[in-house]
């Protein structure tokens, strides 16, 4: 059987790398990048994790790309991302929640001492400030009274 002329110009169909490689090769990096990035080798590995299991996900057309690796750390990055933005939102939770809890603290002492929150507010604040002279910590280090 002779093979028609025209298939000899054909380019090859490109070798798929199985994932399992791709991922033993290029996870190490990933892990890298993002724990330079966050300063945590935990919140690293989780979102390298998550990066990896959405290339896992697509992978058929995630390998087939002309630079899987860059298209990974892109990945990596868009979660790194989306990570600091949820975690900023939380801590705006939790400070709001803290001011709430804080405030209704202060309600609380003052209708225990039968004085106006004002009174107390002030009162905490240079209690605070006290503390901290004690200590040594805040703004008002080396400064008397």
């Amino acid at each position: 059987m002779r093979q028609d002329q025209s298939d000899w110009h054909k380019p090859a169909e490109p070798a798929l790398e199985p994932f399992d490689d791709f991922y033993l090769r290029e996870y190490p990096a990933v892990v890298g990048l993002l724990q330079g990035l966050l300063r945590s080798r935990l919140v690293a590995e989780e979102l390298a994790q998550e990066t990896f299991l959405v290339a896992y996900r697509d992978w058929g057309r995630v390998s087939g790309l002309d630079n899987p690796r860059a298209w990974i750390r892109k990945v990596a990055l868009n979660q790194r991302g989306s990570f600091l933005r949820a975690y900023l939102r939380q801590q705006a939770r939790e400070q709001r929640s803290l001011v709430l809890e804080e405030d209704d603290t202060i309600s609380q002492i003052a209708a225990a001492l039968g004085r106006a929150p004002g009174t107390i507010k002030a009162q905490l604040h240079q209690g605070r400030r006290r503390l901290a002279r004690v200590l040594g910590t805040g703004a008002d280090r080396g400064t008397s009274t």
